[in-house]
This record gives structure tokens, C-alpha cells and sequence, in this order.
């Protein structure tokens, strides 16, 4: 009501200014008070459906629902203009039809000299006011200035869902010429494909079975340790430690990582109920964009629907900017690339077939309906708006890097491309997303490359490393300490051409979401309730939503883990009919579609053991024969629904 009083105020005002003004140039009479009401009305009621045009040609995604997906006049309304006109075609026709109207009065008087003396301060004022808006909402008035101290910056810079086979020079020119001055790690995992504790093994080096975030809703009581992390350690050397992102962000706001600033959004119960208010109200939600409006209206920042990776590079500048006499750590995590590919004009048709008429045209939503039917041209349609996500993310990067240079800060700057998991694309005819099972590379695998100032080779790294390595690496390459219970080793030798030794890498499911999945069948699981009756509203800690209690003991236990040496790769799948094993050369069988055990029987014993000698570290399950169980109920048949 307040924001919907807000617009209602500010835009009536607006077209009252211009009614004044076109009143003093015209030198006319206000006319009769009904004629007054009926032109400002109208005009109102332009200004708002310009502003609406203006919104459906930005963000797409947001309107689909409303427009394309009603089909008839309102699908073909948001063809013309998100496809069509485009920004700058609904830009100009609004400008046109403003400037007609305002100027109409002195069409008479528009040759002579003095109508122009009359108009031209008035027009010079709002011509500016309007320049100096677009720049600051952007970003460019930021200036990032060359600090006296000697350290490299360390920046971060990791998009969720972001495959490496897409950072090519099509779909992200940006990183990959970044790439080609860099050491890229080319067989990289995350230690589990879903964002919060894929994120906190890259802050603490350290598999989820130890720092205990194991999906995507802890309780408080886990979410409150006090990890020793990246950034507390890089902010102990001297350095300022910031994060920045957008919607997939919001987990940096629900534990405690150690950073001195945290401009993210908030995910608790709160947010969503306003989240779903706003989606309900277009033609309000249109009015919610530029940096004014994502600071009065946090909530917007929330949208999967509505990322902006510019907005998010923006903010980035102005952290590097407050960083003038200490070096900085930042880490910057856009979320366009997660479904629903919520690319912003006019990128998301960049790769879409021409002909495409099906429902996804401008964003792939409900990822749990597990009867959903896609056909070829629908799958093909998926991955151009995630090969369109990538790109507007991508822009947005160089966006940065070109900030970095411009201002001397590149050659003195470690720069890290990453990401928290990849995305399955209805690979091997599979569905789409991430964290539900071990089979391929698709979600399990992300970019890892290191720009490093002072050896800007191109390197090409293939022994399988993990995310859990990235911390104790750029620790190294600056010279600063800690970390000492992590995981994961420091890769900095192989940025000067050293061999790595082999070593294993693991990685374990998140939370099911619901009870039907195509991938993971019930006799291939241990099955418990779907996300609604699996979690809760914390009342007592800012409403965030939490698994219950009661279920976080068999949801652990019915993880599936794996664990990788060179190409081979084993899964273990508890299943009520007891643990099943698959061993897989991802090599030979990257979906892995079959069982290698067979014929690699000694390597299929030598991972398991070194599986077996993990999983005794996780004080979270303990091992009955070939069976992981909650270390409650070791001893005691373990209690699944029926």
C-alpha cells in the first residue's frame, strides 16, 4: 500500500509538472476543473502503461505469466514489445509522444528563436537530471581509486548454475579472454551441487560432512558455528572483505561467512509472502528497478525472475571503490544463470531458434513438476535461455574487468572464475537442475580459473580437483596463512606449470524436493516427505525456513556420495532394499549409464575403502557393513515412510 501510494504520488506529480509546463509555454488557461481532471488522467494512465511497456521489453521473464502464458492478445502484446520494439523502441515512442504532447501549445512557435530560448533551461534541466540518474543507477560514476598499498586484490567472481563447456567465446567472451591469461583448472567439482553448502565448502576449504551444512535449510543452531573462513582470514591480513549478489545470493545473509560487508538479499518466510504480493501487482512491479528503487524495495533483489547481473556489477564497483587504503577480498556471485534463465532484454532471444512457439519462451519455471512433458524444440528452447543467461552475465563481467583497468587495478588484482554447481539440460535424457544425483558432469562440474598478475600464462590443468581447494589457493598466491582444518589443498603450483598429484575428490546430493523424481526413482532412494512437510518456520530466528528436526538425521543418511580418482568415479546409493554401488569411467560413459565395477574390480575395492575412510570423519552417520545410518539409530532399523 505504501509503495502503490509512493508511485501513485511521485508519477502523478511528474505529469503535473509536465501539465504546468506545457500550460507556460503555450501561455494557456488551465480550462475548466473536468477538463483538467480528464487530461491528467489520460495522461497518467500513458505514463503508467509507458513505464509497464518499458518494464515487459527489460525483464520478460517477470510478465510471462500475465502476458505470454494467457496467450491471445496479451501473448502477442509481449512478443511485439520484448522481441519487437525492445528497450529502446518503447524509449523512443514514449520520448516522441511526451515531447508531442508538451510541446504541442508552441508547435506554432517552434522556428522562432525566442520559443526556444523559452524551452531550452527547462529541457537542459531535465536532460541532465536524467543523464546523471542513468550513470548513477548504473554504476559509471564510480571511480575505483589506485591504492598506495603494494598487496594484490583478491576477487571472486562465480555465477550460479554456470557450466564450463559454455565459457566460450559465443556465449561468454568476457571470461574467456580472461581465460586464455589464466591457469583453469579443467576437471573441478563442487562437493554438492546446491548453493549454501557449496558456497560454505568454498569459504571454509571443507567438505560438507565436516563444516555441517548439508542443504539448502540448516537450523540455526548449525548456521551459528563459528567457521573459521576465507574471508575472516583474508579480513585478519588487513584486507576489506565484501560480498555481492543477487537473488541466489541470500544465503550469505543466513550464516555468518566472515565478510565485513554483505549486500545480498534476505530469504525468510517475510520476504517471500512479499515477494508473492509484488509479483501480483505488474504494474506496480514495473516501477521497482534502477538502484533507488532496489534499495527502497530490497525484495525485488529476491526475484529469480527480475536479476539484473549490471545492477549486481554496479554494486561491485562501488564495494572496490570504499576500498581505498586496504587491499580488497570480494566475492561476486550473479544469479542469472539459475532457472528460471531469467535472462533481461534483449539477451534472452539472443540463442533462441526462430519458430519457437512453445510456453518457455522468456523463462523456464516450475522445475518440480515431475509430469512435465518437454519436447525436442522445448529442451532446445531451455538451453538458449541458459546460453542467454550466461551471456547478460558475462557482459556484466567485463562490465567489471574493464572497471578493474580502467582504474590500474587489473595487473594488481588475483581474479577467480567459478561457481557454486553446474546444471543438467536434459542431458541423457534426464531433466534440468542440479544437486538430485552423482550421474554426469553436467551439475557436478564448474569452472575453476586463476588470473594471477604475475603469471599470465594460459595453462591447462586435467587431474579432477574441487571447489574445496580454492581457499587454501588464493591464501597462497597472497601470502597469508590459515584454513588449517581444510579440506582441500592449495593448487598455487600448478600456476607455474607444476604437476599436480592426483587425489580424490568428493561430492554428496542435497535435499529432495520432492517425493516423485524422474532420476532418482523410490528404489533407488531412501524416501522421506517432499519440502513441505520437511521444513519449518524458525519463529525464533527471523522466520527463516528450516528442516525439521526429526528429519534431518534420515535425510543425511540417505545422501548418495561419490567419490572420483582420474576418470573413475564411484556412487554409493542407500535404497531400502539395501546400499547399491555403481562404478563409473566418466571418460568412456559420461552419463554414466552403466556399471564399470566389473571390469575394474580392484580400483571399484581401492574406492570404496578410501569412500568408507571419508564417510568415518562424518559425525553425522556411522557405517553398519555397506550401510550409512544416523549415528542416533546405529543399531536400529532405520524408519523410512512407507
Amino acid at each position: 500500500m505504501a509503495l502503490s501510494l509512493l508511485v501513485g504520488l511521485a508519477s502523478g506529480a511528474l505529469v503535473g509538472l509536465g501539465w504546468r509546463l506545457r500550460l507556460r509555454w503555450g501561455g494557456q488557461s488551465a480550462g475548466p476543473l473536468w477538463k483538467r481532471l480528464l487530461t491528467l488522467g489520460g495522461v497518467h494512465s500513458l505514463i503508467l502503461a509507458w513505464v509497464y511497456l518499458c518494464d515487459v521489453a527489460a525483464r520478460p521473464a517477470l510478465h510471462q505469466p500475465e502476458l505470454f502464458t494467457r496467450g491471445g492478445l496479451r501473448a502477442w502484446l509481449q512478443i511485439l514489445i520484448a522481441d519487437g520494439l525492445g528497450q529502446p523502441g518503447v524509449l523512443l515512442i514514449g520520448a516522441s509522444a511526451t515531447l508531442t504532447w508538451l510541446l504541442w501549445p508552441v508547435r506554432q512557435d517552434l522556428g522562432k528563436l525566442a520559443s526556444w530560448r523559452r524551452l531550452a533551461p527547462a529541457l537542459s534541466v531535465v536532460t541532465g537530471m536524467g543523464l546523471l540518474l542513468m550513470l548513477w543507477s548504473s554504476g559509471l560514476l564510480a571511480t575505483v581509486q589506485t591504492p598506495s598499498h603494494g598487496r594484490p586484490n583478491v576477487l571472486v567472481i562465480a555465477a550460479d548454475s554456470l557450466r564450463p563447456d559454455r565459457l566460450d567465446l559465443s556465449r561468454a567472451p568476457n571470461i574467456a579472454a580472461l581465460v586464455e591469461h589464466s591457469t583453469t583448472f579443467e576437471r573441478a567439482y563442487t562437493p554438492l551441487a546446491r548453493t549454501f553448502p557449496a558456497w560454505v565448502s568454498i569459504a571454509t576449504g571443507q567438505y560438507p560432512h565436516h563444516h555441517g551444512i548439508r542443504h539448502m535449510f540448516p537450523r540455526w543452531e548449525t548456521r551459528q558455528q563459528p567457521f573459521d573462513t576465507l574471508a575472516r582470514r583474508f579480513s585478519a591480513a588487513g584486507y576489506r572483505t565484501a560480498v555481492v549478489g543477487d537473488f541466489a545470493a541470500d544465503i550469505f545473509r543466513r550464516v555468518d561467512l566472515g565478510y565485513d560487508s554483505v549486500n545480498t538479499p534476505t530469504f525468510t518466510m517475510r520476504e517471500l509472502v512479499r515477494e508473492h504480493l509484488l509479483k501480483h501487482d505488474p504494474w506496480l512491479l514495473a516501477w521497482v528497478r534502477g538502484r533507488f528503487m532496489r534499495w527502497l524495495v530490497p525484495v525485488v533483489v529476491e526475484m529469480s525472475e527480475a536479476t539484473d547481473p549490471m545492477a549486481v556489477t554496479a554494486d561491485v564497483i562501488d564495494e572496490m571503490t570504499s576500498s581505498r587504503d586496504k587491499p580488497f577480498f570480494i566475492t561476486v556471485f550473479y544469479s542469472t544463470p539459475h532457472f528460471p534463465y531469467a535472462t533481461p532484454g534483449p539477451h534472452h532471444g539472443r540463442f533462441r531458434r526462430p519458430g519457437y512457439t512453445g510456453q518457455y519462451r522468456y523463462a523456464k519455471a516450475d522445475t518440480l513438476d515431475a509430469n512435465e512433458v518437454m519436447s525436442a524444440p522445448d529442451i532446445a528452447q531451455v538451453r538458449a535461455l541458459y546460453d542467454g543467461a550466461v551471456y547478460a552475465t558475462d557482459l556484466a563481467v567485463g562490465e567489471l574487468l574493464r572497471a578493474l583497468e580502467h582504474n590500474g587495478q587489473l595487473d594488481r588484482t588475483i581474479v577467480a572464475i567459478t561457481a557454486d554447481h553446474g546444471e543438467d539440460l536434459y542431458e541423457y535424457g534426464r531433466s534440468q537442475g542440479h544437486g538430485d544425483h552423482l550421474k554426469g558432469d553436467e551439475a557436478l562440474r564448474v569452472p575453476l580459473s586463476i588470473f594471477d598478475p604475475k603469471r599470465p600464462i594460459s595453462r591447462r590443468v586435467g587431474v579432477p580437483v574441487s571447489t574445496v581447494d580454492l581457499g587454501p589457493t588464493l591464501l597462497e598466491l597472497v601470502g597469508v596463512g590459515g584454513l588449517p582444518f581444510a579440506d582441500g589443498r592449495s593448487l598455487a603450483a600448478a600456476l607455474d606449470g607444476n604437476p599436480l598429484a592426483p587425489r580424490p575428490v568428493y561430492s554428496e546430493t542435497g535435499l529432495w524436493f520432492t517425493e516423485i523424481i524422474a532420476e532418482v526413482p523410490l528404489s533407488h532412494r531412501l524416501p522421506y516427505p517432499d519440502l513441505t512437510q520437511l521444513t519449518e518456520v524458525d519463529r525464533k530466528h527471523a522466520d527463516q525456513i528450516v528442516i525439521r528436526e526429526r528429519w534431518e538425521p534420515t535425510a543425511i543418511a540417505a545422501k548418495h556420495r561419490m567419490l572420483q580418482l582420474g576418470n573413475l568415479r564411484l556412487i554409493y546409493a542407500p535404497t531400502r532394499s539395501g546400499p547399491k554401488f555403481q562404478l563409473c569411467d566418466v571418460y568412456l560413459d559420461p552419463g554414466c549409464a552403466s556399471d564399470a565395477a566389473p571390469s575394474h574390480a580392484v580400483e571399484f575395492e581401492q574406492l570404496k575403502a578410501q569412500l568408507w575412510q571419508m564417510v568415518d570423519a562424518d559425525p553425522a552417520v556411522s557405517r553398519q557393513g555397506d550401510l550409512l545410518l544416523p549415528r542416533e539409530t546405529s543399531g536400529k532399523k532405520l524408519s523410512v515412510p512407507q
